[in-house]
């Protein structure tokens, strides 16, 4: 990947608008005097060890572990100097295949450490899903727990490579016909039992001897800020996962806070800014949990927490949340999916916080691109998204990727430093998204004001388009989130022969408005608000539980529509391409 300078390669003329006056062009960087530093994810483990060996790293609560710096580079270094035992080399793929737990931590930093690529797979996924992750990238090492709940993931890996049980316990060497990259499987439990065809974590942590801890080092000076370390799947919120490519220099973000950590927000704007800043990262629970948040609040007194919209509606709404003590909280960060300006609202003024921030970004641009001022008013940055990070470029842009002017809606595009490397294989689709000039196109839509804010009004394909007139979703929901006793909305376009589409909203009432609010209720508000024909034509009343996510949080407004038409029974009307 190169490195974008906007001085030595300033190649966006040709997307000027001739009639757009240069004042008036929504294109914007992120000015810094803070120079971007040559350093790669291993040299700021070292870093922070040096710097503060004896501050603490990070507290998983559920698990009972706390690590200070120290520590937590000297377990890096014992399992990486295991996996070189094990022959792993430099640009070889190790899976990750769990929840938020300790060892993921440790998995991600010692293969950063020697130089190999880690694959972060959904802790969701499951038989079907992890053999297209395995095959996509081609895996060496796959990481996992035995078991977490429900999930039997030592019993899915051996059902899906059922060589794995054909050998002796605590061996590796598979041979697989399907999986032929494939060699091998580390597990960990609480119970530390012996597996057929796997390794114990903690035997690959004591496999390793001075030999391989020299060879580490000396992999780690060898690694380049333009190298690969980090391989995430997508949410998948339009259709199949997509395998993005990150780089060391890629993930020079600091923002603190829990999150899941196969997501660019946990790995990098929560435990990698944290590193970076020799900050404290508390993960409360292998899987979000609203108690287990509200307990490591109080616990562990965080001044930050950052999270999706979806948890913090139910952190908020927990029926114990007046029990714990969190005016340690000074400032609440929430991205990962649209806020409306309601649930800002209602935040700000729950936690009594003083900072409130919003941020924007993807898989694809590191995590984050766009953020607020934190030291603004609160209640002036809800109403928008934010600003461009430092070093990075936005422009705003119509279907022919002309820069349009400010206060214009357009597909939001980025440049800089932070854009994913490419698709991992899938040239066809890093053609398509990211261009020539490494300007990446989003597929969002939203506009630029005069001060270089950014709104977002939602995404390119989520757009509606009924008789020729286009529906922005976004506009609509936070309209009907202002109807006391709504939880949830979603807006979806659904086929209709002779307009295209017609309007559809899922509608999720808090508890004591279920069988109260009425399908006449919602279109006699919207009158006289909005448009007649933004009015929802379909409204489905629906149970939390039953709005499709990522495991990430994300909602899945693809399936929202499948759904939609089949229990319409519209599946025999032309869809809109």
């Amino acid at each position: 990947m190169r490195f974008l300078s906007i001085r030595t390669n300033f190649k966006i003329c040709k997307r000027f608008v001739s009639f757009v006056l240069p004042e008036e062009r929504s294109y914007t960087h992120g000015e810094s005097n803070i120079k971007l530093l040559p350093h790669t994810i291993g040299d700021r483990l070292i870093m922070a060890k040096n710097k503060a060996p004896d501050h603490i790293f990070i507290n998983m609560m559920e698990q009972n572990i706390s690590r200070n710096y120290n520590d937590f580079y000297n377990d890096c270094v014992k399992f990486g100097s295991g996996l070189i035992k094990l022959g792993m080399k430099p640009g070889e793929k190790v899976a990750i295949w769990s929840p938020n737990y300790y060892e993921w931590l440790v998995t991600s930093y010692a293969t950063a450490l020697n130089g190999m690529i880690l694959v972060n797979i959904n802790p969701g996924y499951r038989q079907d899903e992890l053999c297209y992750a395995l095959k996509k990238v081609g895996i060496k090492t796959i990481v996992c727990p035995k078991e977490f709940l429900s999930t039997k993931y030592y019993e899915i890996l051996c059902k899906l490579v059922p060589e794995i049980d054909r050998l002796p316990e605590g061996s590796s060497g598979i041979k697989s016909k399907e999986f032929p990259l494939l060699k091998h499987v580390i597990v960990f439990d609480n119970k530390n039992e012996n597996l057929r065809g796997s390794w114990k974590f903690q035997d690959i942590c004591d496999l390793g001897g001075k030999e391989e801890e020299e060879i580490l080092l000396k992999n780690n000076g060898k690694v380049k800020i333009d190298d690969i370390f980090n391989i995430q799947y997508t949410s998948g919120t339009t259709g199949l996962p997509k395998a993005v490519s990150l780089t060391h220099h890629e993930s020079k973000i600091s923002i603190c806070s829990p999150a899941p950590l196969f997501h660019c927000i946990g790995s990098v704007c929560s435990t990698l800014a944290g590193l970076i800043t020799c900050n404290t990262i508390n993960i409360p629970s292998p899987i979000f949990n609203a108690e287990k948040c509200l307990q490591t609040i109080d616990k562990f007194r965080p001044q930050y927490i950052l999270g999706t919209p979806t948890m913090f509606i139910d952190i908020m709404n927990h029926k114990n949340f007046k029990d714990y003590d969190l005016q340690c909280l000074k400032c609440i960060f929430v991205g990962g999916a649209p806020c409306t300006e309601k649930l800002c609202n209602d935040l700000i003024k729950k936690f009594n916080l003083k900072k409130f921030c919003i941020g924007y970004g993807m898989t694809e641009l590191s995590a984050l691109a766009l953020t607020s001022n934190i030291d603004d008013n609160p209640y002036e940055n809800i109403k928008k998204t934010g600003y461009i990070l430092p070093h990075l470029e936005c422009s705003v842009t119509n279907k022919e990727d002309q820069i349009v002017s400010h206060g214009v809606v357009g597909e939001l595009c980025f440049r800089g430093y932070s854009i994913m490397k490419e698709y991992y294989n899938d040239e066809e689709k890093t053609r398509k998204e990211l261009k020539k000039d490494r300007w990446f196109k989003t597929g969002d839509l939203g506009y630029m004001n005069k001060d270089g804010s950014i709104v977002i009004t939602g995404r390119s394909k989520d757009m509606i388009i009924r008789g020729g007139e286009n529906i922005y979703p976004t506009e609509i929901e936070q309209l009907l989130m202002k109807i006391p006793g709504i939880q949830d909305v979603q807006i979806v376009g659904v086929p209709n022969a002779r307009l295209g589409e017609d309007v559809c909203a899922w509608i999720c009432l808090k508890e004591d408005f279920k069988g109260i609010i009425t399908q006449e209720d919602v279109i006699n508000f919207c009158k006289n608000k909005i448009t007649h024909f933004k009015i929802p034509k379909y409204i489905l009343f629906k149970k939390k539980h039953e709005f499709p996510r990522t495991n990430s949080g994300k909602i899945q407004k693809y399936k929202i529509e499948e759904i939609s038409i089949k229990e319409l029974n519209l599946e025999d009307v032309p869809k809109v391409l």
